[in-house]
C-alpha cells in the first residue's frame, strides 16, 4: 500500500459544499470590515507608527473590534438572544 500524505490543500466534500464554505467564510470576514475601520480610527499616533513599522496592534484592538461588530449586529437585530 502506498504512503499517502494528507495536506491542508486537499479539498474534501462536494464542490457545492466547498462553495458554501467559501461563501460563509467570505461573509464572516466581510462582517469585520467596518468594525476594523471604525476601531482603527481610535489608534493613537504611536500605535499607528507601530502598526506601519512592525505590523503590531495594541492588545485592546481585537476586543474592541469584536465589541464593535457585536454592536453593529445588535443594531441590525442580527444577534442571537444569548449574545444580546
Amino acid at each position: 500500500m502506498p504512503l499517502r500524505i494528507a495536506t491542508g490543500r486537499r479539498r474534501l466534500g462536494t464542490r457545492f459544499a466547498n462553495e458554501l464554505g467559501k461563501e460563509a467564510l467570505s461573509d464572516n470576514v466581510a462582517s469585520y470590515a467596518f468594525p476594523v475601520d471604525k476601531v482603527a480610527g481610535r489608534l493613537s499616533p504611536d500605535e499607528e507608527v507601530a502598526l506601519r513599522e512592525s505590523g503590531t496592534l495594541p492588545d485592546w484592538f481585537f476586543d474592541a473590534v469584536e465589541e464593535e461588530r457585536k454592536a453593529d449586529r445588535r443594531a441590525r437585530g442580527d444577534l442571537p438572544p444569548y449574545m444580546r
